[in-house]
């Protein structure tokens, strides 16, 4: 199995890097969102499966949206969540 692993699973993608990077400030800024979402969700007065699917794709959206947002485009928040500065482009003249 480690060899199939190690043949076929050896690739990278654009995907995987992103996902590489966002994984652990994905991790904690998804707990508090999903706090904060599901303590209004539970108050609703519809179906559990209803709740439950607001709850999982609400949660999943706000996260990445505030990690894209937020954690990987402002180099003193990348430094919160242990990632490296982004460098800055040089324009130039």
């Amino acid at each position: 199995m480690f060899y199939v692993g190690m043949r076929f699973l050896d690739y990278t993608n654009k995907l995987l890097q992103y996902g590489r990077e966002a994984n652990y400030p994905f991790f904690w800024v998804h707990q508090p969102v999903v706090i904060f979402i599901a303590f209004y969700a539970v108050q609703w007065e519809v179906a559990l499966l209803i709740k439950l699917l607001i709850v999982m794709v609400g949660s999943f959206a706000v996260s990445l949206g505030l990690y894209d947002l937020l954690v990987r485009r402002i180099n003193p928040v990348r430094a919160l969540f242990g990632m490296r500065p982004k460098r800055r482009l040089k324009i130039k003249n």
